[in-house]
């Protein structure tokens, strides 16, 4: 009888640890489900922020770019830090960071796409 007792309460126990962890977890899916939709909405809106901003583009140009990304990992452009390449670490004479306010010039070492503040 003793035995069946502590077996009982030692499930009461247990059961209540349970529901206590399904409720926990249900909170959590929850807010992870809120989540991954306040992160949709932002990847829409992301999606066509990207494509008005790719309208002016020449379809050239887009092109190259998107050439680049692929070769490179994903990361076509570089700005030039303390006169050098920040991907590659080159220096870049003057000339070549004045152009790169104006027009596209490319790294001569890593060939990305430089860009000078």
């Amino acid at each position: 009888m003793l035995k069946s007792e502590a077996t009982t309460s030692e499930y009461e126990k247990a059961k209540a640890e349970l529901e206590l962890l399904q409720a926990k977890r249900g909170d959590e899916h929850k807010k992870l489900v809120e989540e991954q939709a306040s992160l949709m909405k932002q990847l829409e809106s992301l999606a066509m922020e990207r494509e008005a901003s790719l309208a002016p583009i020449e379809t050239t140009s887009l092109q190259s770019y998107n050439e680049l990304r692929k070769q490179k990992r994903g990361v076509a452009i570089t700005e030039i830090e303390d006169g050098a390449c920040a991907s590659c670490g080159t220096t870049i004479n003057a000339a070549a960071q004045q152009n790169a306010r104006r027009q596209i010039v490319y790294c001569p070492s890593c060939g990305r796409i430089l860009f000078a503040k």
